[in-house]
């Protein structure tokens, strides 16, 4: 795959200067860019497989025709190299994380553009690597790469249980019509993008915010 550098300063890790070539953009007949509904999780962990199963239980909702849903069960370098390709015109993620609030506490925030260094982007990077798939790590290495669409909205739910399970606890299921209907007001109060935007930052870190 061909590859593109970038002049970075001496002594930084040669795998910051190269990414994909990036390929043709999926649009609808007008020329319109897909909007992304990502669900990030984890398989078969309880609360932590909210995204993913939020794909598959709304899938049949009846979004706009240039929406896209998607289970993005992968670490962080797949949902990179992902989000290249479809290069969503915006982009909402789903997921169940934990961050110490009360259990099902819903939080809507947009990443921030903190500075991530390159010490801890390889650490988040080997520990994808490695397997681990961590929301915190998506967002931080599409963001330094700059994947993430200017209009990101993330859309996560505070899990009540974290170990080995094939179902969501009671606590999360109960939030799900409300997380339906955030997901869906994000979706529809955009208008279909005709043009590619900015990504939202080049360095990023997390900005939370309670719902």
């Amino acid at each position: 795959m061909a590859r593109v550098h970038v002049r970075l300063r001496a002594g930084a890790p040669w795998w910051l200067g190269c990414r994909p070539c990036r390929p043709a953009c999926p649009r609808d007949p007008e020329g319109a860019l897909p909007r992304l509904v990502a669900g990030v999780g984890n398989p078969w962990s309880g609360d932590l497989d909210l995204g993913p199963r939020f794909v598959r239980r709304y899938r049949g909702h009846g979004w706009p025709a240039d929406v896209v849903l998607e289970e993005l069960t992968v670490a962080a370098q797949r949902v990179l190299h992902r989000l290249w390709e479809l290069r969503p015109a915006a982009l909402v993620v789903v997921a169940g994380f934990p961050r110490g609030d009360h259990p099902g506490t819903v939080r809507r925030y947009r990443p921030s553009c903190d500075t991530t260094d390159e010490a801890d982007l390889q650490r988040r990077l080997g520990e994808s690597a490695a397997g681990v798939i961590d929301l915190d790590h998506i967002l931080a290495v599409t963001s330094y790469f700059g994947a993430l669409p200017a209009d990101t909205v993330v859309i996560e739910v505070e899990p009540a249980q974290t170990v080995f399970s094939e179902r969501l606890s009671a606590t999360v299921s109960a939030r799900l019509p409300d997380l339906l209907a955030l997901v869906d007001g994000e979706v529809r109060r955009r208008a279909p993008a005709r043009q590619l935007r900015g990504a939202a930052c080049d360095r990023p870190g997390l900005q939370d915010g309670g719902l």
